[in-house]
């Protein structure tokens, strides 16, 4: 079986179906984790968000966060962040 998958960046009317996503991937914890991903999305720390979709629609939701390590010393070192990482159920 060929696998027709499309992969392309997320655009601002693709939000409500990749909150969809994270609430179904994330189940009892849906709902927080679609809140934090508006948090990220909001304060402008959203690098970058990839969808991946087929004949079916919305498969998967990626997104990368711009976040700060904090060293021994006490500064700061500004990094990027895996999260979410979201796939429906039945798509893994």
């Amino acid at each position: 079986m060929t696998l027709d998958v499309h992969y392309r960046a997320v655009e601002l009317s693709d939000y409500s179906a990749t909150q969809e996503v994270v609430v179904e991937a994330f189940e009892a914890d849906g709902e927080v984790t679609a809140a934090y991903l508006d948090a990220r999305r909001a304060d402008g720390c959203v690098l970058g968000e990839w969808l991946a979709e087929d004949l079916r629609g919305l498969i998967a939701h990626i997104v990368f966060s711009r976040v700060w390590v904090e060293r021994p010393d006490g500064s700061r070192h500004e990094a990027a962040m895996l999260t979410p990482l979201a796939v429906r159920r039945g798509r893994h």
